[in-house]
């Protein structure tokens, strides 16, 4: 009795384990999920959330001379022809200068004076001379350009230049010292904006020779009034630190900065 109740307590379990068997018959192992890392997404236009975290977003700021190319005034002053005035690189391998014309830039209108040849009229000397700091003038030039397999083509030369102070100002922590603290401050003061509106701004600006920070004007709006002002605001805050420029005789002088900011432009 007692073998006949341990066989047929075999033949109940066995046929549990093999009735379980079928059950799970088809059945696949969970397929692990895999939680992939999420990127930060910012919209097109969200260029307040793009600057904290640090995005690039498109955004120029430069701070300089109105045009990249600079002269000192008395380097200006002491030229005979455009080859004193241009870089060494816009004149090599260039002859037979022709039909040049320099010009002074002013609010309204431009002066411009015309020679025939690379050397300076006495019209273009007289007036080179009434260039002052951070005037703007270009040279422009028809020429031949010699090339290397000793062919000749005609060319052009076209320069924008700024005149400089022969020592220049410059913020106490340098000009990427500038930058920097431009853009850690419009992180915390800039709004949301469509940055499909905006549009290159330009600032100019005045380190007087007394110290302070004069003539501060937005010539060109970035589309945005608030951002103009933040900048009007920023660059009036940087007032005593800046070393004055100076003349050759080592003379307080005044000079203007333009600062670039918004879309890139002219």
């Amino acid at each position: 009795m007692k073998k006949s109740f341990v066989i047929l307590s075999i033949l109940i379990i066995t046929f549990i384990l093999t009735a379980f068997g079928y059950y799970n018959i088809g059945e696949t192992s969970p397929i692990p999920i895999k939680f992939e890392k999420k990127e930060k997404v910012f919209l097109k236009n969200d260029f307040r959330k793009a600057v904290m975290e640090d995005i690039d977003p498109d955004f120029y700021l430069k701070v300089g001379s109105r045009f990249n190319t600079v002269i000192s005034k008395n380097e200006l002053h002491h030229a005979k022809s455009i080859i004193d005035i241009l870089p060494k690189k816009a004149t090599q391998n260039k002859a037979n200068f022709n039909s040049v014309s320099i010009g002074i830039l002013e609010k309204d209108n431009e002066l411009v004076k015309y020679g025939n040849n690379e050397q300076l009229s006495s019209d273009q000397l007289s007036l080179l001379k009434t260039a002052e700091y951070s005037t703007n003038f270009y040279v422009i030039s028809y020429c031949n350009n010699l090339l290397d397999n000793g062919a000749i083509e005609n060319d052009k030369i076209s320069y924008y230049m700024t005149v400089v102070p022969e020592k220049e100002a410059e913020f106490h922590k340098g000009s990427k010292g500038l930058l920097d603290y431009l853009k850690r401050e419009i992180k915390t003061k800039l709004k949301d904006y469509s940055k499909n509106k905006l549009r290159p701004g330009k600032l100019t600006f005045t380190i007087a020779k007394d110290s302070s920070i004069k003539f501060i004007e937005v010539n060109s709006s970035s589309g945005y009034t608030k951002l103009d002002n933040t900048f009007i605001e920023l660059i009036s805050n940087t007032k005593d630190l800046w070393s004055i420029a100076a003349n050759a005789r080592g003379e307080k002088v005044d000079q203007e900065f333009v600062l670039f900011y918004g879309k890139m432009g002219c």
